[in-house]
């Protein structure tokens, strides 16, 4: 191959993609065990993969189990503040903040909550969005 022609960077000298995955958990089950089985398999040779969940409203930590169980499998899971009162802006901040200091590549968001406050921390910085939506129900506008 001629020497000035451009070749692409060797597999160790790639940078690795990061990407965020955010959701809001209630209860640790299915999407929480979803999103742990998918970053656990990711290949982390390519990836760098982080995870934030946001803290429950009333000091209830039910957030506590999903970040355990991550925990468990080597990954620490940071938090966005969150409340009754729904502070998407106040979570938008700190998401981009996230965002920021961790230079994601892409943020994947999980649950309506997620999405939400994703679309405002995109506004923000400058990210690709994923968001997975895992359970349709009859509830309501979800």
């Amino acid at each position: 191959m001629d020497p000035g022609s451009r070749m692409p960077p060797e597999p160790a000298l790639r940078k690795r993609i990061s990407v965020l995955h955010l959701l809001h958990t209630v209860a640790y089950g299915g999407v929480e065990t979803m999103v742990l089985n998918w970053v656990r398999r990711m290949d982390q040779d390519r990836f760098d993969v982080r995870l934030a969940c946001f803290t429950n409203p009333g000091g209830g930590g039910t957030e506590e189990p999903f970040r355990e169980a991550a925990a468990r499998l080597g990954f620490e899971v940071a938090t966005i503040p969150w409340g009754r009162r729904k502070p998407l802006l106040k979570s938008a901040r700190a998401l981009a903040q996230l965002l920021r200091a961790w230079q994601a590549d892409i943020l994947h968001t999980h649950n309506c909550y997620a999405d939400c406050v994703g679309v405002i921390a995109a506004r923000l910085v400058p990210v690709q969005t994923i968001s997975t939506i895992s359970v349709w129900s009859q509830l309501n506008w979800k």
